[in-house]
């Protein structure tokens, strides 16, 4: 008897939890959550891309990265990211220097004109 609970336990309990039907509901009027970009980094694997693959090959690895494209069966050319977070992260920290480039010299300008006053 103690083997058969077990039998039951182990191997057709988790079954029964899983094999449950459950009714879900989706509103499409309500808005939970808006995601701009799906990104990934690529870290320093964009760098064995760029110096050893050929032309046709890297953009074939793009096609499959950013494509959002389907095939005629319906298959996804590639999984749809939207950014590329290590350019998307430089571009932020150019902008970031150029904010601060604009703060200093509009500070200069500012000190110039308080001197020849």
């Amino acid at each position: 008897m103690k083997h058969r609970f077990l039998f039951f336990f182990v191997f057709l309990c988790p079954f029964t939890v899983f094999c449950q039907t459950k009714n879900i509901e989706i509103n499409l009027e309500i808005t939970y959550q808006e995601i701009d970009h799906f990104a990934a980094s690529d870290a320093w694997s964009g760098n064995f891309v760029g110096m050893y693959w050929s032309v046709d090959e890297k953009e074939k690895i793009a096609r499959w990265l950013f494509s959002q494209k389907t095939d005629v069966s319906g298959n996804p050319e590639g999984i749809g990211l939207s950014l590329d977070m290590d350019e998307y992260l430089y571009e932020k920290e150019q902008e970031q220097e150029l904010n601060t480039m604009e703060s200093k010299l509009q500070k200069a300008k500012q000190d110039y004109e308080s001197c020849k006053a």
